[in-house]
C-alpha cells in the first residue's frame, strides 16, 4: 500500500474518511502522517487508521495537551505513527511540499489544494479567531488562516485535513474548516515547531511537479488588517 498528501484515511472503528495532509518525522527518524479527523475517536488510543483500500497505515498518536486559551487552530492536528513497511507515492499526479511556511509570510498568498491544482484561491486573513463547531459543541481557536477560493464550491465533503500549498511549493497548513468557496486552514509551521518535526518527502519526489502552477497565477497584495474574527463555523461539510 502507498500514502501520499492527499490520500484518504479513516478509523478502523469508523466510515467518514479524511485526507492525509503531510508526512513529517522527527529526530529518530520516525514518520507520521499529518491529519485533522472530521469523526470523533472511536474508543481509547491506541486508534488505528486504515487507508481507502482498509490497510492498516499506523496508529494515532497521543499528543500532550496545549493549555492555552483559545487554543491556537493547529491543536485539532493529529498525527498517525506510520508503519515501517508504509511505502509511499512519487510521480507527475503526486505533490510533496518542500517546506512550512512562517505565517507571518503568508497573508496574499495564492495558493491550490494539494490534490487540484486547478483549485485556486488566496489567503485574505492571518491569525485570526474561529469559532469551529464540532459534536454539538462551539470551540474557539486563535491563529487561524483564511482563505478564499476562486470556486463557491471548493470546500467539499472529505476535505478534512486535506494540505494547501503556496504556489511557491511550500505547506501552508491542513484543512479544519469552511464552506463553499472560503476555508480556514492550520497552519502547518508552527505544529511541526512545537512537536519538534520536520516535513518528509521521498528522495524521488518530483519537486518540478510544484512549478508548473506558478505561472498561472498573478500575486496581490492585500492591504486590509490581517486578524478576522469569526462566529461558528460548522465542520460537518469537511
Amino acid at each position: 500500500m502507498t500514502i501520499f498528501p492527499g490520500a484518504k484515511i479513516r478509523f478502523a472503528k469508523g466510515q467518514r474518511e479524511f485526507s492525509i495532509g503531510a508526512i513529517a518525522r522527527n529526530k529518530h527518524g520516525e514518520r507520521f502522517a499529518l491529519c485533522i479527523p472530521n469523526s470523533p475517536r472511536p474508543g481509547p488510543l491506541p486508534a488505528v487508521l486504515l487507508s481507502s483500500n482498509g490497510s492498516k497505515i499506523g496508529h494515532l498518536s497521543e499528543d500532550p495537551s496545549i493549555d492555552i486559551e483559545p487554543m491556537p487552530l493547529y491543536a485539532i492536528i493529529s498525527r498517525v505513527i506510520l508503519r515501517d513497511d508504509i511505502d509511499t507515492a512519487t510521480g507527475r499526479n503526486v505533490l510533496w511540499p518542500r517546506a512550512a511556511t512562517s505565517t507571518e509570510e503568508l497573508l496574499g498568498e495564492k495558493v491550490f489544494k494539494v490534490n487540484d491544482q486547478e483549485c485556486k484561491g488566496e489567503i485574505v486573513g492571518t491569525f485570526g479567531m474561529v469559532s469551529i463547531a464540532a459534536n454539538n459543541t462551539f470551540t474557539k481557536y486563535c491563529d487561524a488562516v483564511e482563505i478564499r477560493f476562486d470556486a463557491d464550491d471548493a470546500v467539499r465533503a472529505g476535505d478534512s485535513g486535506l494540505l494547501i500549498i503556496s504556489t511557491n511549493g511550500s505547506a501552508v497548513g491542513l484543512m479544519s474548516a469552511g464552506d463553499g468557496g472560503t476555508c480556514f486552514v492550520a497552519p502547518l509551521r508552527p505544529y511541526l515547531e512545537k512537536h519538534g518535526l520536520e516535513l518528509w518527502a521521498p528522495h524521488d519526489a518530483q519537486w518540478s511537479d510544484l512549478t508548473l502552477a506558478t505561472d498561472k497565477f498573478e500575486k496581490t497584495v492585500i492591504d486590509d488588517a490581517t486578524n478576522f474574527d469569526l462566529g461558528p463555523i460548522p465542520n460537518e461539510g469537511l
